[in-house]
């Protein structure tokens, strides 16, 4: 190309465009500029990184403009009708909220695409691009024919046999979809760990556990890290469905002597909830233990082992040592923190966890105080999740802890024989009211102000769900609570006199 009867190195424009120094590139080529007679299309080559650059910077209308302007000047060059297919599939991508909008302008993509193809059908990306688009535009018959045609031009086009294997997918063809990944194995040996592991999920997702677990050993043979620790979990949940549980913890302790260090971590928390679901408590803590002490870049994996293990030593009332885990996990976010000022917010439900297990353990240690404060502040990370996610399932759990942590602000308030704090937090109970603890807690304030009528109704309530032989009060009830010293009210209320 020249300018002003200079030379500009195509090998520069390349450069400056594939560095994102689209300014750079814009002040050297401005408009369309003049070339040698004898160069009838040479400048074309610059101009096509012109209007990548226009595209990649999102000013599609000039995109537009010139590559429609270049259609024109050279209605021979398949090049310009495959830009000017570029632009409209982008401002097609840019409307995409607006399937009417977005599905016009991937048909006026086809079109150019098939003027380029016209022009020269042994470009493969022209009806690659085309399969694609089809495929975009949910024409799946078109995009299978025209992914076929790709195949058969040019059999190392991957994307071709990724891309039909998915629409045969989304069509539930999933035998297609296996012969096309069979043939795509066959003929990218060095890739066959995608292969075998889109087969082994279409298998798991059908329920074939048998044969899926078979691709996913496939997968973990290939030696492929990238997909090694996915497939394993696969491989694992396959097991579990077929009940081969000795597999499981075979497969992890396989797992830990060939997968590279920085998954570890992860590969012993998963090891260590296994254990736990079995209650394998000890063998767990050991596992645990291990993402907690070694776990690399994976912070965020230590920190969920420490809520884990924190909880079973809750469960064997071992409450130091929990606190323990709490105070190593809260170390981790901390840190994390530092690291990254946003972590506590992009990831709530980490650091609520965390701190819903402490405020767990100071009851139990009965720091009722402390145990305040840290319920406090997990109500911050709660109230996070309910604001950020719109899962259903996920709602429900929010919904979950935000019962149970004003529950157990309630029994600390009780405790403490702060009624008023009691009252107010009892009432900020929205959901579950079918909790024994919830008419308990109202038995106990109606009782300590007298009104001993409407206590023994909220205990008759108590006890209707809670059932009479399941009451009783330990020595703590004995020292926080009144009404569980008399025994007369309990007589009278429906409570076992054993």
């Amino acid at each position: 190309m020249y300018k002003a009867g200079k030379e500009i190195d195509l090998e520069y424009i390349q450069m400056l465009y594939h560095c994102k120094k689209y300014n750079e590139l814009f002040e050297i080529i401005k408009e369309p500029v003049k070339v040698k007679d004898d160069e009838k299309y040479a400048d074309y080559d610059y101009i096509h990184y012109f209007i990548l650059s226009l595209i990649k910077t999102k000013n599609y209308k000039k995109a537009l403009e010139y590559s429609v302007y270049y259609t024109k000047k050279y209605p021979e060059d398949y090049r310009c009708f495959m830009d000017r297919a570029e632009v409209c599939t982008e401002i097609a991508g840019f409307k995409e909220k607006d399937w009417q909008k977005c599905k016009l302008w991937l048909e006026r993509s086809l079109k150019n695409l098939k003027k380029a193809f016209d022009l020269n059908s042994n470009d493969v990306r022209v009806s690659k691009e085309i399969a694609r688009i089809y495929g975009v535009l949910r024409i799946y018959d078109k995009a299978i024919e025209w992914f076929d045609r790709t195949i058969q031009q040019d059999s190392s086009v991957y994307q071709a046999y990724e891309m039909k294997a998915d629409i045969l997918e989304k069509l539930n063809d999933f035998d297609g979809a296996n012969e096309v990944y069979k043939k795509y194995i066959e003929r990218f040996p060095a890739s066959a760990a995608y292969g075998y592991w889109k087969i082994g999920k279409n298998y798991q997702d059908n329920g074939d556990y048998k044969t899926a677990a078979q691709m996913f050993e496939q997968v973990l043979n290939t030696g492929d890290d990238f997909y090694y620790s996915s497939t394993l979990y696969n491989l694992v949940d396959c097991y579990r469905e077929l009940g081969l549980e000795d597999k499981i913890l075979e497969t992890y302790e396989e797992a830990l002597k060939n997968i590279d260090d920085e998954y570890k971590a992860e590969i012993c928390n998963r090891a260590g909830n296994y254990l736990y679901e079995k209650i394998r408590y000890d063998e767990a803590l050991s596992y645990y233990d291990m993402a907690i002490n070694e776990p690399g870049e994976l912070i965020p994996v230590a920190i969920e082992a420490c809520n884990s293990a924190a909880g079973i030593m809750e469960y064997k009332k071992d409450y130091k040592k929990s606190l323990e885990y709490v105070l190593k996990g809260e170390k981790y976010i901390d840190f994390m923190e530092k690291k990254y000022a946003d972590f506590k917010n992009d990831n709530p439900s980490l650091a609520g966890n965390i701190k819903i297990r402490r405020g767990s353990v100071e009851i139990q240690l009965e720091k009722f105080q402390d145990a305040i404060d840290s319920l406090k502040e997990a109500f911050k990370y709660v109230e996070f999740c309910r604001q950020t996610v719109s899962d259903k399932e996920f709602l429900e759990r929010v919904n979950e802890c935000d019962t149970w942590i004003n529950s157990n602000l309630v029994f600390c308030y009780l405790c403490l024989r702060d009624n008023n704090n009691a009252e107010i937090y009892l009432e900020n109970i929205k959901v579950n009211k079918a909790d024994p603890w919830y008419y308990f807690s109202l038995a106990e304030l109606s009782y300590r102000k007298g009104d001993k009528k409407s206590a023994k109704e909220y205990f008759k309530k108590y006890v209707d769900l809670n059932g009479s032989d399941n009451f009783e009060p330990d020595e703590q009830d004995y020292r926080y609570f009144d009404l569980v010293k008399d025994k007369e009210f309990l007589s009278d209320a429906g409570a076992d006199n054993n």
